[in-house]
């Protein structure tokens, strides 16, 4: 940038093509953001692609409140690129085990018959009735 503006509005566009190089009836994704230049590298994301589309992207640059609204870098492009290996960034976790709330001792289900564990002795249940003897 010029001596004094760091603070400089660019505009990723991602232009999608069809297989025989021609334009695609998909649309062109933009995204604009304005990055206060420090040097070095800077990395940003384009949200809303479609997977296994081709692109070509552009980058274009100017100053957001100073001389032309005018765009520059135009006619520079990426070489098509495609998005069609969508890879997991993370693993899915793996399952575990978790008891079932009606098989629980002593449960509400017990007393109307629905079964699970029998009750038990000394804590308000009957035994059940056994030969006499």
């Amino acid at each position: 940038p010029a001596a004094g503006l760091t603070l400089l509005e660019y505009e990723v566009r991602a232009t999608p093509v069809a297989n025989d190089g021609q334009s695609s009836d998909k649309k062109v994704v933009t995204s604009r953001f304005e990055h206060r230049y420090k040097g070095g590298f800077i990395e940003r994301e384009v949200a809303d692609l479609t997977p296994f589309t081709t692109y070509i992207f552009s980058v274009h640059a100017r100053y957001p409140q100073v001389g032309t609204r005018e765009w520059s870098g135009l006619g520079q492009e990426s070489q098509p690129v495609a998005l069609d290996q969508l890879q997991a960034f993370q693993d899915p976790p793996a399952p575990i085990a978790v008891a079932d709330p009606d098989e629980r001792e002593g449960g509400e289900d017990d007393a109307a018959g629905g079964g699970g564990a029998p009750p038990r002795r000394g804590a308000g249940a009957t035994a059940p009735p056994g030969p006499k003897a």
